[in-house]
């Protein structure tokens, strides 16, 4: 596994040019980062924007819809001209459900933070990136769960490889796992 110094590495690091989905998108700012290093031609945002009951996610925690729709808002008005992105409100599994058989060359995951949901996102998301493309996430050093969910991810997956992991020291570190090949279910 390689170290980089930064999350901006890590996407300059990654394909750029090609079919990427950021899933947790919250008010756009890292989509901003994945457009601007990745160039991909086409980004899809991943997000239900809405309250969930998930204690590491602060953000959504509680009934704030209008502060949850704001955030919607910001992220349509923010991405509304550029042509390559396209908002997908909706969870994590209908839409990995509607993207599966291998057309992402990179899906960035940065949605819920508990175990049980990392690993199913790990397992329907991996089915929608293609062969030699990367399965990537934040978090993997801050929440225990992320790290645990990849690691046991990990060893059900033998075709896929931990790549890279990069972040500043202090900071929220994401990985970034190679799927050498997908076995594809319709």
């Amino acid at each position: 596994m390689k170290s980089l110094g930064s999350i901006p590495e890590l996407f300059r690091t990654l394909p750029t040019r090609g079919i990427v989905a950021e899933v947790g998108v919250w008010l756009g700012d890292n989509a901003a980062v994945l457009l601007r290093c990745m160039q991909p031609t086409r980004l899809f945002l991943v997000d239900h924007w809405k309250n969930v009951q998930d204690p590491t996610n602060k953000a959504l925690l509680g009934d704030d819809s209008k502060r949850i729709a704001a955030a919607y808002s910001k992220v349509v008005n923010r991405f509304f001209a550029d042509r390559r992105v396209v908002i997908m409100r909706m969870g994590s599994l209908q839409a990995a459900k509607s993207l599966r058989g291998g057309l992402l060359d990179v899906c960035y995951l940065d949605a819920s933070h508990l175990y049980r949901n990392v690993l199913e996102d790990l397992r329907a998301w991996s089915y929608c990136v293609r062969p030699g493309g990367f399965l990537c996430g934040h978090d993997w050093d801050y929440y225990p769960d992320v790290n645990r969910a990849v690691t046991e991810f990990l060893k059900e997956r033998p075709d896929c490889q931990h790549e890279y992991v990069a972040g500043r020291k202090g900071h929220a570190k994401a990985y970034a796992l190679r799927i050498r090949g997908t076995r594809f279910r319709g």
